[in-house]
C-alpha cells in the first residue's frame, strides 16, 4: 500500500526525526538505513505522491533497503490513510481529502505538506459550496480551475464508490423475490 506525505510527516514528528519540504511538495531526510550501515550521507526523498526513494540507490532503490527505512521509520504500511479518498494536485502542493460527513455532505480538506489550508462540510455536487471552498484557498485562477476539475472528478467518484460500499464497508445483500405473473386473458 502506498503511504500519503502525511503518514510520514506523522511518523517523523512523532519520532522526532528531522526533515525539510521542498517546493514541490517532497520531504527530504536522512535515510535511518544509510546511517546504520555508516554509508555516508544517504538522503531520502520522499515524493509527493507517496513514494519514496534514496539517494545511495538513485532510482534503483532495492525493495529491502526501501523496507528497513519504514521499518526504521516505524511506518505501519497496513493501516488506512485517514481519509475516505484524496487527491494530489498543483505539483503536488495541494492534497485535497475526502470524507464522510453527515446529512449526505462530505468533509473536505485541503492541505499543503505542512498544514491544513481550509477544512469544510458540504456536498460535493452543489457548485457554488466548491466555488466557496476554492475561494477559501486564495488560489491563481489557472490553480483554481485545476481545483474546481478535481473536486467535481472527487464528487463523481465519490458518489460512485458510496453507492457501492454501506458504512461498514461491505456490501449488503438484498433479498428480491420474482414472481411470474399471468398475462390476463383476453
Amino acid at each position: 500500500m502506498k503511504l500519503t506525505t502525511r503518514q510520514f510527516t506523522d511518523a517523523f514528528d512523532s519520532n522526532g526525526i528531522a526533515y525539510r519540504i521542498e517546493t514541490d511538495g517532497s520531504l527530504i531526510t536522512d535515510c535511518p538505513v544509510c546511517a546504520l550501515e555508516n554509508k555516508g550521507e544517504g538522503k531520502a526523498k520522499i515524493f509527493a505522491d507517496g513514494g519514496f526513494t534514496c539517494r545511495r540507490f538513485a532510482g534503483t532503490s532495492p525493495t529491502e533497503h526501501l523496507r528497513e527505512m519504514l521499518a526504521e521509520w516505524e511506518l505501519d504500511t497496513t493501516s488506512k490513510p485517514s481519509s475516505f479518498m484524496s487527491e494530489t494536485l498543483l505539483d503536488g502542493q495541494l492534497n485535497i481529502e475526502i470524507e464522510r460527513g453527515e446529512r449526505g455532505k462530505q468533509r473536505v480538506t485541503a492541505r499543503n505538506c505542512n498544514s491544513v489550508l481550509h477544512i469544510d462540510t458540504f456536498n460535493l455536487a452543489d457548485s457554488s459550496a466548491r466555488a466557496k471552498f476554492i475561494k477559501k484557498l486564495n488560489l491563481a485562477e489557472s490553480d483554481a480551475t485545476a481545483t474546481s476539475r478535481t473536486l467535481i472528478d472527487l464528487a463523481d467518484r465519490f458518489s460512485r464508490v458510496s453507492d457501492a460500499v454501506s458504512d461498514d464497508g461491505e456490501k449488503e445483500p438484498v433479498l428480491t423475490t420474482f414472481a411470474v405473473l399471468n398475462e390476463p386473458e383476453s
